[in-house]
């Protein structure tokens, strides 16, 4: 997913970086990776005119919302933990193989041409 966000950026594709932005962020929302979801769809939003309005567009902006109200994402701006470990408000959130949303996002990156 995130190349095909990547691809849709280079070609100023918005419409269809917000498709991917969004299916990659309900993967992270699934795998209880709020931050992340926000992280990756508010800039896939981000400068889109209120009045275009389409499904996915708002499908984008109730998730968003949704996440607004998540512990993590509302405590992303805390800092590190008193022991100094990374954290996922740090941006260092289980990238681990183990995680079900990066297994799902790296098989679905590599099924795309």
């Amino acid at each position: 997913m995130q190349t095909a966000i990547a691809i849709a950026q280079s070609q100023k594709a918005r419409s269809f970086e917000l498709r991917a932005a969004l299916s990659l962020a309900k993967l992270y929302r699934a795998a209880n990776r709020d931050a992340d979801a926000q992280a990756v769809l508010a800039p896939a939003v981000e400068g889109f005119p209120p009045t275009q309005q389409f499904p996915e567009l708002t499908d984008a902006q109730t998730l968003l919302a949704a996440l607004a109200q998540s512990d993590e994402v509302r405590g992303a701006a805390d800092p590190p933990d008193v022991a100094g470990r990374a954290t996922a408000r740090d941006g260092h959130a289980g990238g681990d193989e183990s995680d079900p949303a990066v297994n799902a996002a790296t098989t679905l990156d590599r099924a795309l041409p």
